[in-house]
């Protein structure tokens, strides 16, 4: 008799969709606002192992102790949902922070779902100096069906409830993991004993 059993194929982290190429059109500041970028998921039945977000920053933030970096759901009405108990996953926000590129990593097991629209948010409630950087391109490197939003929120700091949607802009990211992948493989019920090393499989 054969037993079918699920192997998880480990994966090297692929970029799954980003404009950080794009050119940057604006940047603002961590002292007055924080921000959030949605984008889209893509069809994987199994949803996709997210490893790290990248953001993109003009002037290097001062006090990264400061910042939280959230993926959030998307309410009814298109914003970012900043219900802590709706929050999907708290990002590592790195010690230093420079100007340039920076990742921030997720934690070990962290799946977004297949085709659905997440906002990753980024803010520092304190205030901080640093800024982060916009494109107004629509272009973007991405794996099937997966996709960066042509606009992006703010918000004023340091807890308003009130997104205000900028209808050109986006945040420039970069989000980073693989999709879950799942084989089996048969193992036979019959099973030869030698002495001195065991069952061996058919």
């Amino acid at each position: 008799m054969l037993a079918l059993c699920p192997s998880v194929e480990a994966q090297s982290s692929n970029t799954l969709v980003s404009n950080i190429g794009e050119i940057s059109a604006s940047s603002e500041s961590f002292l007055v606002e924080k921000f959030a970028q949605e984008f889209t998921t893509g069809s994987n039945a199994k949803g996709y192992n997210l490893t790290s977000i990248e953001f993109n920053f003009s002037l290097g933030v001062s006090a990264p102790s400061r910042l939280f970096a959230e993926v959030w759901p998307v309410k009814a009405d298109g914003s970012p949902d900043e219900r802590q108990s709706m929050r999907v996953v708290a990002l590592n926000v790195p010690s230093s922070i420079p100007a340039g590129t920076v990742a921030f990593t997720a934690p070990a097991n962290t799946v977004l779902a297949a085709d659905t629209s997440y906002f990753v948010a980024i803010g520092a409630p304190g205030g901080t100096r640093g800024t982060i950087t916009y494109t107004s391109s629509d272009n973007e490197q991405k794996a099937t069906g997966w996709s960066i939003a042509n606009n992006s929120y703010t918000s004023a700091r340091p807890w308003s409830s009130t997104w205000r949607a900028l209808r050109t802009n986006s945040l420039r990211i970069s989000v980073n993991g693989t999709p879950v992948s799942t084989k089996t493989y048969a193992i036979s019920s019959s099973a030869t004993t030698v002495e001195g090393i065991g069952a061996q499989l058919d």
